[in-house]
């Protein structure tokens, strides 16, 4: 429950600039302009652009020497910092495969995350 509630906090959380957000007008995920971060698949249950996505979550959020983890220790005047991250550790590395299809039988890949670093494999 905690951690899902970590994950729930990390996407929704202010901070750092919107600007390197993966870009899709069907994301439903693009900030606004107090620089708030929206889960990608929170108004719509489609995200294009899924590599894109897992990088941005671990380079703005996960791993060493995060965008958030920097910007924290020097915050931009009039943007709210969510209290969640106060102790977060910006340590994590990830490492797995999600299993992904898209709307047609034929369109799947996998979601192949190693020591931090993303790629997408289509299915053959």
């Amino acid at each position: 429950m905690g951690q899902d509630r970590s994950a729930r906090a990390a996407m929704t959380a202010s901070g750092a600039s919107t600007s390197r957000q993966p870009g899709s007008p069907d994301c439903g995920a693009n900030g606004n302009d107090r620089g708030r971060y929206g889960h990608p698949v929170e108004r719509r249950g489609e995200v294009y652009d899924s590599a894109g996505w897992m990088t941005y979550i671990i380079d703005t959020f996960l791993k060493s020497g995060a965008v958030l983890a920097s910007e924290l220790a020097s915050p931009v005047p009039d943007r709210h910092y969510s209290e969640e991250f106060r102790h977060f550790t910006f340590d994590h590395e990830l490492n797995g495969v999600i299993d992904a299809r898209g709307e047609d039988e034929d369109d799947q890949w996998q979601l192949v995350v190693t020591g931090n670093t993303v790629t997408s494999v289509r299915a053959d």
